[in-house]
């Protein structure tokens, strides 16, 4: 139906973001990809386009491609007024999604300052679930790095977050991530116990 429209108007951007919503669900990652760059080419404050080419193209395994339009995407969000921009929930989402593709394509420094942004914003807004799970993604990038110090501090700030928040699963699934580290970084094995 959307494409038969866009014969009649194809400079229309919401129809050319709604066709690519739908070929997205259709399974037309190509066509909606299509779609949504032709929309951001027409009119750059398309926001919503960024995020759904970034979001395809992430999961499509496409990290490197991905990252522009997830940093273009925030740029846009970060020059709306406060009133326009998405909850501060649904923003570190997006935040540690472009910090992971930035761990898959490289290099490491970047990621670590899209994590630290996502630490503060979620600080910031009082999003301690958030803060925890930006604290652990960065403390396991450290880790990964062999900056043991940074990473110890990281998974017990981490540890520190969950105390406050009544949610066993993710304070669990933390305290596990923290004894792999410490069991992998060579300490002693009771400690990590």
């Amino acid at each position: 139906m959307t494409r038969r429209s866009l014969q009649y108007a194809p400079k229309d951007v919401n129809l050319l973001v709604n066709h690519g919503i739908l070929a997205n669900q259709l399974g037309h990652g190509e066509e909606a990809i299509r779609s949504w760059k032709q929309a951001i080419a027409l009119d750059g404050s398309q926001v919503i386009a960024y995020l759904y080419t970034a979001g395809e193209l992430d999961r499509e395994g496409k990290p490197e491609a991905a990252i522009p339009y997830y940093v273009m995407f925030l740029n846009k969000v970060a020059q709306a007024g406060a009133d326009s921009r998405p909850p501060a929930h649904n923003l570190v989402a997006i935040v540690l999604r472009l910090a992971q593709c930035q761990v898959q394509a490289g290099p490491p420094d970047q990621a670590e300052q899209t994590y630290e942004l996502a630490r503060k914003i979620s600080a910031e807004a009082g999003e301690t679930k958030m803060e925890s799970a930006a604290s652990v993604s960065t403390a396991e990038l450290e880790a990964g790095l062999g900056k043991t110090r940074q990473a110890l501090q990281l998974y017990q700030h981490a540890l520190k977050l969950d105390s406050q928040l009544s949610d066993a699963p993710t304070t669990a699934i933390d305290s596990y991530s923290y004894g792999l580290f410490l069991r992998d970084s060579g300490l002693s094995p009771e400690l990590a116990y």
